[in-house]
């Protein structure tokens, strides 16, 4: 690993990985790294689900009636889906069954 560098990004986020890209893109020797074992900062996604249990300090795992870990990804910051009054209604009326593996259960909105 180099010695010397022009730019030290701290932080996966958003903002940093812009910045980061920016200064490499022009020439800059750009040394970026996080805290974190994952790139996102808080806006990322945790998987697997031990992942998100070591990440809260949590001593238990997760109980094996949720499966493998791995196939579980949980955003860390709450995402909003948009819609219009159409498609409200459809997401409203609609439940969706999920396909294999994951069959057995139906994903719908309480609306």
């Amino acid at each position: 690993m180099e010695r010397e560098y022009d730019v030290i990004a701290l932080g996966t986020g958003l903002k940093e990985c812009i910045l980061a890209g920016i200064m490499s893109v022009n020439g800059k020797k750009v040394l970026h790294i996080d805290r974190n074992p994952y790139y996102g900062g808080e806006s990322a996604s945790i998987t697997p689900l031990e992942d998100l249990y070591k990440r809260f300090e949590l001593s238990e795992g997760p109980p094996e009636s949720l499966g493998r870990g791995r196939d579980w990804n949980v955003d860390l910051i709450p995402k909003f889906l948009l819609a219009s009054a159409m498609e409200g209604w459809m997401l409203e009326h609609i439940s969706y069954p999920c396909p294999p593996p994951y069959g057995g259960w139906e994903f719908s909105l309480p609306f």
